[in-house]
């Protein structure tokens, strides 16, 4: 029997609008078109036969939205807000971190030892004295004031002409004691001579001569004595190695010699007018000290000496002269360091003596024993008290902590500290933290000096 072979061919899946699935949604009612799936075509072979589809179902399939694998997008933390704040946060850091890095430096805060104590002893200082024996020196200046007063009538008055000098000594490092009216000599051959003994200090170094400010006056009444600033040698020293190293320069002008009429002025005019002019130059000459005064030395007002002189009158008015007079302010100056070490030795336990300092000694009371009879241009002691509360601090050389410290790790700063007796206690800052090390250069390096409250 012949057989059949059509029967082995299994047909194509007949594509219907019946065929196609409906999901089951339950009870929500007929689903729209968009929820259902298209059919799947046939696997049917042969290309040139297609199965009849209704054409409604072909323009539906149309329609349908095509299906595609989804994409993933990637996110970037920098595409969002937040990563750009990150981003910005983090560029900040950095860029402080590199300002910081330009920064850099160290702030040593120290402490000296200190103490409080009171005194009130009597001491003798001798004049430029050597070694630790107390020093004294002297300090003078000079200043001229005038006041014009009514006059009457004329009289016939002699006057020599003076002025201020400047005596140097370069000699030797020995003073030099000039006596009462020693002469100085212009070039043209003037001579001026000196109204008091005077005492030059020695000079100080091979290039700074020792010298001191002296008033002189002519050797005669006469305007001829009158002259502008000049150098002067010492006639007494020719023939002497001294006369080329001791000598004299002008400091102010010569004037107010003077031979001839003026105008009279009453007596009682005369005194009262000195007196003013003679208080008012007190107090502007201590004012002008201040200036004059070195900063290691010091100069209390019991120290001070004051000499007046009455200068040439002036004025051509017929019913008026001007009264001159002139005051100069001599003063004796105590060497701080040495009035405070020499302190130190009798009345400190807790501070190192060989380097401290006195931070009040402007308040302790300066009293001189022998004022009534010290002489500022010659005598070379001097003999006073000294009372009050006195606060001694320790001073430390800060170059030295410097040179000490730098290059050098933090974690020695400890045992660095304790090779300066004078130190209670410290603390280090340095710039940037992170640093490990203190500068290798000494000026970035600052030290901040902090009182101890006694």
């Amino acid at each position: 029997m012949a057989k059949n072979v059509l029967q082995d061919i299994v047909p194509p899946e007949k594509r219907s609008i019946r065929n196609v699935p409906v999901p089951n949604r339950g009870t929500r009612g007929p689903s729209p078109v968009s929820d259902i799936k298209p059919p799947k075509r046939s696997s049917y072979s042969d290309d040139s036969r297609e199965p009849e589809i209704p054409i409604q179902v072909r323009q539906w399939e149309k329609e349908l939205p095509r299906e595609y694998p989804q994409e993933r997008e990637y996110a970037s933390p920098f595409s969002s807000k937040k990563g750009i704040w990150i981003a910005s946060g983090v560029a900040l850091i950095i860029v402080a971190f590199a300002v910081m890095s330009l920064f850099t430096g160290a702030t040593i805060t120290i402490t000296p030892k200190s103490e409080a104590t009171s005194t009130a002893q009597t001491f003798t200082a001798k004049r430029d004295a050597q070694g630790t024996d107390l020093d004294f020196q002297i300090v003078k200046i000079s200043k001229d004031l005038g006041k014009t007063v009514p006059a009457n009538g004329e009289e016939k008055v002699e006057r020599k002409a003076s002025g201020q000098i400047v005596i140097y000594n370069n000699f030797g490092s020995a003073e030099q004691r000039l006596i009462k009216n020693t002469r100085f000599e212009t070039p043209e051959g003037l001579t001026y001579r000196i109204n008091e003994s005077v005492v030059v200090p020695g000079k100080k170094d091979a290039t700074t001569p020792g010298s001191i400010t002296v008033a002189v006056y002519g050797d005669e009444a006469g305007e001829k004595y009158n002259i502008g600033l000049k150098d002067f040698t010492v006639p007494g020293f020719k023939g002497d190695p001294r006369f080329k190293d001791i000598y004299a320069r002008s400091k102010t002008e010569m004037k107010g010699g003077f031979v001839g009429n003026v105008k009279k002025v009453s007596d009682a005019d005369k005194a009262s007018t000195t007196k003013e002019l003679d208080n008012s130059l007190a107090g502007e000459l201590k004012k002008d000290i201040v200036a004059q005064v070195p900063t290691d030395f010091i100069l209390y007002e019991d120290g001070m000496f004051f000499s007046f002189e009455t200068l040439s009158q002036t004025g051509n008015s017929a019913t008026t002269a001007d009264l001159n007079e002139r005051g100069t302010l001599t003063g004796v100056m105590i060497n701080r360091k040495k009035l405070s070490e020499y302190l130190a030795n009798s009345l400190t336990q807790k501070v190192p003596k060989n380097s401290v300092a006195i931070s009040n000694l402007e308040t302790l009371t300066f009293k001189m024993l022998n004022r009534n009879s010290f002489n500022p241009d010659t005598d070379s002691t001097i003999a006073f008290t000294l009372s009050g509360n006195i606060s001694f601090v320790s001073q430390v050389d800060t170059e030295k902590l410097k040179s000490d410290l730098i290059g050098k790790p933090r974690s020695d700063f400890s045992s660095i500290l304790k090779n300066y007796e004078a130190i209670l206690r410290g603390k280090e800052a340095v710039r940037p933290f992170w640093k490990r090390a203190f500068p290798s250069n000494s000026k970035d390096v600052t030290i901040v000096i902090e009182s101890n409250k006694l």
